[in-house]
């Protein structure tokens, strides 16, 4: 789809992985909107099976990003890629004491600079 330029899967029953986006697929696209599914490997409900997946879905955005940068409308860069462990994750342990664990994942935008952080959880959020 050379001519695509805006891709919005919100509300879609599609299924996939966001990393399987090379840099010549939709070379026109200008708006990205993630599906809401967990069915989508980086869609907003997805929830990673182990820490080794982040680097891999956090490279493939910020080539997306870079490509272009507004990509993704303003909120989505902190809401859209506010991912975490899942709970079954092998990768997952429970605090006994001292910090809550870092099992968030966050976009971090220092100027013109992109990139990301693990963050701690509240027990609200997990």
């Amino acid at each position: 789809f050379p001519l695509l330029k805006e891709l919005d899967l919100f509300r879609t029953g599609v299924t996939g992985d966001i990393r399987n986006i090379r840099e010549h697929d939709f070379p026109a696209l200008e708006s990205l909107r993630l599906p809401s599914t967990v069915t989508v490997i980086g869609g907003l409900s997805y929830q990673f099976q182990s820490v080794a997946e982040v680097p891999s879905f956090m490279h493939t955005i910020h080539q997306l990003l870079q490509r272009a940068p507004d990509l993704f409308e303003e909120y989505w860069l902190s809401a859209a890629f506010n991912r975490r462990l899942s709970e079954d994750s092998p990768d997952w342990y429970d605090r006994i004491r001292g910090p809550l664990p870092p099992f968030r994942v966050y976009i971090v935008q220092a100027g013109s600079r992109l990139g990301w952080r693990w963050s701690w959880c509240t027990a609200n959020s997990v």
